[in-house]
């Protein structure tokens, strides 16, 4: 006979996915009442969702509470999409999934790392952060632009991202292991 989740998971997953709600939350708030760039308010809920959900190994142990919370929120997105709401996720003019996509990528990172906290905390700060701030700086910044199938990138971008991607692998990695 299986039990279900443990009291402290449903509790973690509580106070994570809350934070993670308030976190979209206040980015809808800033694109209907302030006058950001549709792509800003995008990437502070990619940066301070994923900054949220690098929390899940101090919080919850089950994949399956994390996989349900995941699914809840790709849901949600998926609706935003097709329902007209969640404009500080949808309201970009490029054609993207990718904020439906990205609770799924957490969930498959945090059953992959398999307990290995570092690799998750290391994983989750490049698809949040490193992701980001290659948009962000090759999209203000960028000038030498090259093709990637279907889409544009600048080398501005890409190094920002090898940079961030480089410290964001390598503090976890001597910080969270034994590693001299």
């Amino acid at each position: 006979m299986t039990s279900g989740p443990a009291p402290s998971d449903l509790i973690g997953a509580a106070i994570l996915g809350g934070a993670c709600a308030a976190v979209v939350a206040c980015a809808e708030l800033w694109i209907r009442y302030g006058n950001p760039r549709p792509e800003w308010t995008r990437k502070l809920v990619h940066v301070a969702g994923g900054m949220c959900c690098r929390l899940f190994p101090f919080f919850v142990q089950s994949m399956w509470v994390v996989g349900i919370l995941a699914l809840a929120m790709s849901g949600l997105f998926t609706l935003g999409a097709h329902a007209g709401f969640l404009k500080c996720l949808h309201s970009v003019e490029r054609k993207s999934r990718g904020s439906e996509y990205y609770p799924i990528a957490i969930f498959l990172v945090f059953a992959f790392s398999a307990g290995d906290t570092w690799l998750y905390v290391a994983s989750v700060l490049v698809l949040a952060v490193a992701d980001a701030g290659a948009a962000l700086i090759g999209g203000e910044y960028g000038r030498i632009r090259y093709q990637v199938e279907d889409s544009q990138k600048s080398l501005e971008g890409s190094l920002v991202f090898l940079v961030i991607a480089f410290l964001a692998i390598h503090l976890p990695l001597l910080l969270m292991t034994d590693l001299p």
